[in-house]
């Protein structure tokens, strides 16, 4: 069997005017946060029984319309569901003086499989959807079946020597954003 190969596209039609091939349906969710909402889309078809779900992770700057390219070619048995991130695509920001990082994407993660109420399901993460992805299977072994990651990297540690330098460079560099705003 050849190996399935998907091109990149540079233009994407507005989410609004999204079409998929086959029986497969969007619809789009917000899931609640205490500063908004998430913005999601929910892919299912007639065939999808509700035993194996998706979540799907797009990279950065990006947004959960990354994926309405491959939804066709997944199995129709599974609900798959892309999600914005914080700050990305049709979500909600984050209040003036929120850092966006890697631990409120998780959080993001999180509140999505409570909203969708989720036991057990996979993660497929583009980038840093891919990275976020690895760090939220490690804190949550048990529920995470599967882990894909596209286009993906290494976590990436500093050395110990760095950690404080970098949180303070991060910290003023807030403080000072937020005198400017």
């Amino acid at each position: 069997m050849a190996p399935l190969i998907l091109r990149c596209r540079i233009w994407r039609p507005p989410r609004t005017q999204f079409r998929c091939s086959g029986s497969w349906q969007a619809q789009e969710l917000h899931i609640p946060t205490p500063y908004g909402f998430l913005a999601s889309r929910d892919w299912t078809t007639e065939k999808t029984s509700g035993h194996k779900n998706l979540l799907m992770l797009h990279g950065y700057k990006d947004n959960a319309s990354s994926f309405d390219n491959l939804v066709p070619h997944l199995d129709p048995r599974w609900r798959m569901v892309a999600m914005d991130f914080t700050g990305h695509g049709l979500s909600s920001h984050l209040p003036p003086g929120g850092i966006y990082s890697t631990e409120v994407f998780m959080m993001d993660i999180r509140r999505a499989i409570n909203f969708l109420g989720w036991q057990h399901y996979s993660l497929l993460g583009h980038s840093m959807g891919g990275l976020t992805a690895h760090h939220y299977a490690a804190l949550f072994p048990a529920e995470v079946e599967k882990l894909i990651i596209l286009d993906g990297f290494c976590p990436m540690h500093p050395p110990a020597s760095r950690v404080c330098a970098n949180l303070r460079r991060i910290m003023l560099d807030q403080l000072r954003l937020e005198e400017e705003a």
